[in-house]
């Protein structure tokens, strides 16, 4: 390009014209514009080439594995909460007893349910009573615990696991809460009775992992103890 005119170069005088930034710059924007965008797309590597629609099938294709892989993890999520919620036995040579309390306002009364299994599923007891009505739910829980255990050593059973689905009532056992001015009472005979165990633990289970216990108590509605 710095070639002399005469063998083929722009010569000095037209290339000092042609280095001038004013007319570069208006040059420039003379391209028409379908021009340019074709340049700025070569340039980016966004032309519909062959290499580059592999590519972006490529991507495409990492994208989807990644979304799958999420949904995988989620669904994995989804089941272990599941599971969480089911009823789990206890282990060898301890017996796992649920209690739950219904209300039945159209009675006056509520029901008490008790079920004790072992590390098999196998029922070994249960039982359905009610009591005069209470205005506090978690009083009618706490009662149910209260309940639960004496009936597991009138069957001679001593090592346990007391599960109930009133999350209040089994933190306020752990916390051993007998100073609370509804539910204390409870708590403080629950605590009682479970001393007199070789093991006694407490745990909370979702409503779902206590159907059989809750059961129990809605159908002490007959009357009828079971």
């Amino acid at each position: 390009m710095c070639r002399p005119k005469g063998d083929g170069g722009m010569g000095f005088r037209v290339l000092s014209k042609f280095n001038n930034e004013k007319c570069l710059f208006h040059k420039v924007f003379k391209v028409p514009h379908n021009v340019k965008l074709l340049v700025w797309r070569a340039v980016n590597e966004a032309l519909p080439t062959l290499h580059n629609l592999f590519r972006r099938k490529a991507r495409a294709e990492q994208y989807l594995l990644e979304f799958k892989s999420a949904q995988v993890r989620v669904s994995r999520g989804m089941a272990e909460t599941v599971r969480v919620a089911r009823w789990v036995p206890p282990i060898p040579n301890q017996y796992k007893i649920n209690f739950d309390g219904a209300v039945f306002s159209n009675v006056d009364v509520v029901g008490l349910g008790v079920v004790i299994r072992d590390a098999y599923g196998q029922v070994i007891g249960s039982l359905a009573e009610r009591i005069p009505i209470l205005n506090l739910a978690a009083t009618i829980e706490a009662l149910a615990c209260r309940r639960a255990l004496p009936f597991a050593k009138e069957l001679s059973i001593f090592d346990t696991v007391c599960e109930g689905d009133a999350e209040l009532i089994i933190k306020a056992l752990l916390d051993r809460e007998v100073h609370h001015p509804e539910y204390g009472h409870g708590i403080h005979d629950s605590l009682i009775s479970a001393s007199e165990f070789r093991v006694c633990k407490f745990s909370h289970v979702k409503r779902v992992g206590n159907i059989v216990a809750h059961f129990l108590a809605r159908r002490s509605k007959s009357g009828n103890k079971l």
